[in-house]
């Protein structure tokens, strides 16, 4: 579960946020990370040695 509750944000005093509040019960998060095809293949290199 997540909560978040009362969240105020301002910018230079400016209030852009007030008394906001968020609640998320069941969440599955997926994680995706890119790499690129040389970055890759150092890292391959690397482990060989």
């Amino acid at each position: 579960m997540l909560e978040l509750k009362n969240v105020k944000k301002s910018y230079d005093g400016t209030p852009v946020l007030t008394d906001i509040s968020l609640n998320i019960e069941d969440v599955t998060l997926h994680s995706h990370r890119c790499m690129s095809t040389s970055r890759t293949e150092d890292m391959r290199s690397t482990r060989a040695k």
